[in-house]
């Protein structure tokens, strides 16, 4: 038998989305024509991969942790608990004979994607987003004004153990300050976002839903392998809706 973890935290998140595009994308954009273009039609005929940076929780911007044993309320926080003010002893659980989940910022592990193995060491990550973004010349950065965020994760642990705060660590991602990841903080402001939990050295990712209002597009290109924002392609596009 098993006892059920459920982790949920809600706050606010700005989403982003990251397209890339062919390598004939400026060139095709000429060729459209004004009265017939669509931007979202266009983007699909024209997009070859895509990710989903920040598919997270905004840390600064995070309003509620509540985490349940078998639906029964066993902690509730209203931001992450840093494991060296624990450890220290300047904060305790609120719920009496509650866990409690930390963050554990003091060693971070460099990658070069989005995406984390199931077993990790580290519970903070930084990534520098090279790996998606070395193929290609041509991407838009697509932002959504966030109003409402909720991310959830839920553990089966057998019901035989009894987990403490040290089992359990909160997941983020950090974007570095070069190359694409760069742009994505510039576009939002996104410096760290959570992305899931760590037990036992075992990651289980936030299942996230959010409620977003409007949306803005930024385009870029590369210039002697580097990311620089496309004025002209963007003032194309502006023209063109």
């Amino acid at each position: 038998m098993s006892a059920t973890f459920k982790f949920h935290v809600t706050g606010k998140s700005n989403l982003v989305y990251v397209a890339f595009f062919n390598n004939n994308f400026e060139k095709n954009l000429t060729k459209v024509n004004p009265d017939e273009f669509d931007l979202s039609e266009f983007h699909s005929e024209n997009e070859v991969e895509s990710c989903i940076p920040g598919n997270g929780l905004e840390l600064d911007g995070i309003e509620l942790i509540k985490v349940f044993k078998n639906d029964e309320l066993i902690y509730e926080d209203n931001s992450l608990q840093d494991l060296d003010s624990v450890n220290d002893g300047e904060n305790l659980d609120p719920i009496k004979g509650s866990i409690m989940i930390v963050y554990n910022n003091n060693e971070y592990t460099d990658i070069n994607g989005i995406l984390l193995p199931n077993n990790i060491k580290t519970s903070c990550f930084s990534t520098t987003l090279d790996e998606f973004t070395q193929k290609y010349q041509f991407c838009s950065i697509e932002t959504v004004e966030g109003y409402k965020a909720e991310g959830v994760v839920t553990i089966d642990i057998d019901k035989n153990i009894t987990p403490s705060y040290k089992d359990f660590e909160w997941v983020t991602m950090s974007y570095d300050t070069s190359g694409l990841a760069d742009e994505i903080y510039k576009s939002t402001g996104n410096d760290t976002t959570l992305i899931g939990v760590k037990y036992q050295n075992k990651y289980y990712e936030l299942d996230c839903t959010d409620e977003g209002g409007t949306n803005e597009f930024s385009y870029y290109k590369k210039v002697d392998d580097k990311w620089e924002w496309a004025e002209d392609i963007q003032s194309k596009i502006n023209e063109l809706s």
